[in-house]
């Protein structure tokens, strides 16, 4: 059966009603997409947004090892992880946020071994020397 405009709008305007629910749930579909985007990508910590951001080396018989430790200053988000990696004389560390949930909180205490001819540490996207080896004099 087709409705014609003018049968349409004696029965309450069904057409109308459809473009007001795609009118209203296209913008909710979309902010849905985002958000679950958003949330699927961590966050990398940086050091200004820690608060008592501390790295304070240890030596441990011949090698070094940093503790470092804070609490993130983003309320909404918790520490997930530790990323490390490692580029000639430099040692990157990244952490990451996720979205708070039950279990994480945004507090953080590592402690990190650093490999021998590493010579700094960096920290976050940013890549902040948090560390230096000291010089042989």
């Amino acid at each position: 059966m087709v409705l014609s405009v003018d049968s349409a709008r004696a029965k309450g305007d069904p057409v109308k009603k459809i473009g007001i629910a795609r009118s209203v749930m296209f913008p909710v579909l979309v902010g849905l997409a985002i958000t679950s985007c958003y949330s699927s990508r961590p966050t990398v910590l940086e050091t200004n947004d820690v608060q008592s951001f501390r790295t304070t080396a240890i030596d441990a018989g011949g090698h070094t090892r940093l503790r470092l430790s804070g609490l993130a200053f983003h309320s909404a988000l918790a520490v997930k992880r530790l990323e490390r990696g490692e580029d000639g004389e430099q040692l990157h560390l990244r952490i990451l946020l996720v979205p708070a949930r039950h279990g994480l909180s945004g507090s953080f205490d590592y402690m990190i071994d650093v490999p021998s001819g590493v010579s700094t540490v960096t920290f976050g996207a940013a890549r902040t020397v948090i560390w230096r080896a000291p010089r042989a004099h």
